[in-house]
């Protein structure tokens, strides 16, 4: 699974959804779950999320987009370096017992 931002809209006047899709799908193709939203053209670049459907779905293991990634942690940077320290002790741990 993987959490990245669909295309919706206009031409030339996109939103973005954020969801948690198959990593195989297409971009704007089927998805598991819609997140939040994201509009660039709103004064104030809107965004919108879900913290507790997206802190679950990063515990069970979905990986993120880059750019899903970035936005995620401009709303919620606590979420992400918590997930960020947990993700480096495994690899510590990893490590350790090679």
């Amino acid at each position: 699974m993987i959490i990245r931002f669909r295309q919706q809209g206009k031409n030339k006047r996109h939103s973005f959804r954020l969801v948690v899709a198959d990593r195989r799908s297409p971009r704007d193709g089927k998805y598991v779950e819609k997140l939040g939203l994201y509009d660039p053209f709103a004064k104030d670049n809107s965004f919108t999320m879900n913290e507790e459907r997206v802190k679950f779905w990063l515990t069970q293991g979905a990986m993120c987009s880059d750019r899903a990634m970035v936005m995620i942690r401009k709303a919620a940077p606590e979420m992400v370096k918590a997930f960020i320290q947990k993700k480096e002790e495994k690899k510590v741990k990893v490590k350790k017992a090679k």
